[in-house]
């Protein structure tokens, strides 16, 4: 029994955001972007799950331009990494599923983590397509996962109750915040993650969506605070950003 995980790269909340000139895309910068928080959820409850016997294998899955990400899942505690080197730009939702079922191979006991929002589009369309394609469940917003003799009982968020699905293997979960809360690596974990592979596969073909335009928040406008030029606040921001 195997667990898959998918890990995403998200822009660090940190970093300014930036529109390009055509309007038509964010002016991101690839070393600004980090490991996305719902898929480290969904490695610590992997990592979580093995430690207790239920899962053999942890196998992080990303689509990014490099393998610092994984890295940072193996020192988590996962077994190994599979990494489809691709521009986060190009990526869409059909390119990850085919690239995820790909590397993946066989899917017969194998339990597939994703974070709920799959940051690189924030369409949630990842978990449910990926589980069209393996012809299995798809339980999402999972807070609570756990396997018994009678199978993997999962517990979901959501505004009537609390729903609890009895499952057995191949299925697909969307994680939610309380699933588990990822640990920090140790410096000897850091360490063994180095030597653990990493295999390297070639990202499968899609027809990538073109965004057209991106619309300011008039009202997100209408909040902000405008600045005189040569005003204190004005002076203290130039020094700031300076």
């Amino acid at each position: 029994m195997r667990a898959f995980v998918l890990l995403a790269s998200a822009q660090n909340p940190e970093e300014q955001l930036y529109v390009s000139r055509d309007g038509g895309s964010f002016a991101e910068d690839e070393e600004t972007r980090i490991a996305n928080d719902f898929d480290l959820i969904g490695v610590e409850a992997a990592v979580q799950l093995k430690a207790s016997g239920a899962l053999d294998e942890v196998v992080v899955f990303g689509m990014a331009p490099d393998e610092v990400q994984i890295r940072k899942a193996l020192a988590m505690g996962a077994d190994r990494g599979i990494l489809a080197a691709v521009s986060n730009a190009a990526l869409v939702p059909e390119r990850v599923v085919a690239t995820a079922l790909a590397a993946m191979g066989e899917t017969r006991d194998t339990v597939v983590f994703c974070g709920k929002m799959c940051v690189n589009f924030e369409s949630g369309q990842v978990a449910q397509r990926l589980s069209v394609a393996m012809g299995c469940p798809c339980v999402c917003q999972a807070f609570e996962i756990a396997r018994d003799r009678s199978g993997w009982r999962v517990l979901c968020e959501e505004d009537g109750g609390v729903p609890a699905f009895l499952l057995e293997a191949p299925f697909v979960v969307s994680v939610d915040l309380r699933l588990a809360t990822p640990r920090f690596p140790s410096f000897p974990s850091i360490l063994r993650a180095r030597i653990k592979p990493v295999d390297v596969i070639s990202p499968a073909m899609a027809t990538p969506l073109r965004t057209v335009s991106i619309v300011p928040d008039e009202n997100a406008r209408r909040q902000c605070v405008m600045m005189e030029e040569g005003s204190f606040l004005a002076q203290l921001g130039g020094a700031l950003r300076g």
